[in-house]
């Protein structure tokens, strides 16, 4: 599992937190590893100051821990159709805090190829 760091544009630096990719191998997936992840890197990037983090993934997984679509901050390349229930966010400092903008990623994920099918 991997949380990027990322900010909006227009968000006056505001930082929010990217989160994939997450894997846990076959034989043990439904044993609760993934979830359990999830929630530790949550608290994790919660301490560390991350006003929300984002997410391109299932809704029903990541609904789960609180992610929802229509969030205020926008991906940073345009999705195909059918994936805007996928993107998704979670506020972790309070509804307040979470900037309206695009998010701006590091450079490893500035391949609009990673956003679309």
């Amino acid at each position: 599992m991997v949380f990027s760091r990322c900010i909006v544009a227009g968000g006056h630096g505001a930082e929010v937190s990217l989160l994939g990719p997450l894997c846990v191998t076959p034989i043990r997936q439904k044993s609760g590893i993934g979830s359990a992840l999830v929630r530790e890197g949550l608290a994790r990037e919660k301490a560390d100051g991350s006003s929300a983090c984002v997410v391109l993934g299932d809704p029903g997984y990541y609904g789960r821990f609180g992610f929802e679509a229509g969030h205020r901050i926008t991906p940073p390349y345009p999705l195909p159709a059918g994936w805007s229930a996928a993107w998704q966010g979670l506020s972790l400092q309070g509804a307040d805090n979470v900037p309206d903008g695009q998010l701006e990623v590091p450079w490893p994920w500035r391949q609009e190829a990673y956003w679309s099918a």
